[in-house]
């Protein structure tokens, strides 16, 4: 289950700048499996596609600032993530890459999450309130929300 691709700035090696007198094989390997998985890169800002829950290519406490929109569990249909599970594995499972997040980000790295304040399929959510409480408890602290006034949104979603 893949949230969001992971953000850092990082400099990869190419198998060109790989350096002699170290295991090359293996600094060949890692180059190959971080170039596969970098998604976006201009000067500093690196985008990987890997998932946030097992990536070992960006270290901890290296992140500046964090921005995602995690699934909603609204019964969207991704390609890797089951977004209509019981209310409790899903917020479980937002405690697990808001942690991994937080330990990926410097000490006053900041966090910006795109959440609905609330959702009704599957019975009524307070998800922002759960979420903010949740990212609070891993050790994020809360600034402020920002409320995206969107117009008819009876008819539309964020993620239209």
């Amino acid at each position: 289950m893949t949230p969001a691709p992971v953000a850092a700035a990082k400099n990869i090696n190419t198998a060109a700048e790989v350096e002699e007198g170290e295991d090359t094989e293996m600094q060949l390997k890692t180059s190959m499996a971080l170039s596969n998985k970098l998604y976006f890169q201009a000067k500093e800002i690196i985008i990987y596609n890997d998932d946030i829950l097992t990536t070992n290519i960006v270290e901890n406490d290296s992140i500046d600032l964090i921005i995602t929109s995690p699934p909603y569990n609204v019964n969207i249909k991704y390609n890797s993530h089951y977004d209509e599970m019981p209310y409790k594995d899903y917020l479980d499972f937002e405690r697990e890459w808001l942690s991994k997040c937080y330990d990926l980000a410097k000490d006053d790295g900041r966090f910006c999450l795109n959440i609905p304040l609330d959702k009704n399929k599957g019975g009524q959510q307070s998800v922002c309130a759960d979420l903010t409480t949740i990212a609070k408890q891993t050790g994020w602290k809360y600034h402020s929300t920002i409320i995206w006034n969107e117009q008819n949104i009876s008819r539309r979603t964020a993620w239209s």
